[in-house]
């Protein structure tokens, strides 16, 4: 199963700018949101903040603690 989500507001004093590289904002996925980094497809941004595709989820993904968080901080698209 693959997911897409917006982020547009981010913590840990984190902005926009500091994701302009994708290797940033995977960093900035996996270790502050605790998205596990085989799980991330593509991040990318746009006017409105970070895109994130994960990809390969299965139904013990979206049970565990990091995409429930991740639902909560973020839209789906």
């Amino acid at each position: 199963m693959e997911e897409c989500f917006l982020i547009s507001s981010f913590e840990d004093g984190y902005v926009v700018d500091d994701l302009m590289y994708e290797e940033a904002a995977i960093e900035y996925c996996s270790t502050v949101l605790d998205i596990p980094v085989e799980k991330i497809q593509t991040t990318s941004l746009d006017g409105d903040g970070l895109e994130l595709v994960l990809a390969n989820l299965n139904s013990e993904d979206i049970q565990d603690d990091w995409f429930v968080n991740l639902c909560k901080v973020s839209t789906k698209l």
